[in-house]
């Protein structure tokens, strides 16, 4: 998945994609930042998570908050997110 195609950091050219992976238990959902400088890619940041789906709109959501945390293993009340699609 990508996007973000407007995205800029520090006025370098920067790209949002996620990677995830359903074999996984929990599903590993990561979202990963690309910034480009003239010469193509000069830095990139991962942010590992966690999701659970609840029903077919809730998922819970877990994710760390700097690219040098380690991926969470188990959702907490204190850590993690609840997301209720919207109609």
């Amino acid at each position: 998945m990508d996007g973000g195609n407007d995205l800029e950091i520090d006025g370098h050219k920067a790209e949002l994609k996620c990677e995830i992976d359903y074999s996984k238990s929990a599903i590993w959902l990561d979202l990963i930042t690309v910034v480009y400088g003239k010469d193509g890619q000069i830095g990139e940041g991962r942010l590992k998570g966690i999701v659970k789906f609840l029903t077919d709109k809730k998922i819970e959501y877990r994710i760390g908050h700097n690219i040098t945390d380690e991926r969470p293993v188990e959702f907490d009340k204190v850590n993690t997110e609840i997301l209720d699609k919207q109609n």
